[in-house]
């Protein structure tokens, strides 16, 4: 039992694959968002 919850402990702490940070990760996606949100906008904005 104690080996899963050092599996847990491990698996909590390591880093993600990208990036090397979660905080990089978070904010990537944030600005992907709004980048997309902006974008369609002007999608909408030229088509209307």
């Amino acid at each position: 039992m104690s080996n899963k919850k050092e599996l847990d402990k491990a698996t909590e702490d390591s880093p993600p694959p990208i990036f090397g940070s979660w905080n990089k990760i978070y904010g990537f996606v944030f600005f992907t968002l709004i980048a997309l949100i902006f974008l369609f906008y002007l999608f909408t904005k030229a088509f209307e």
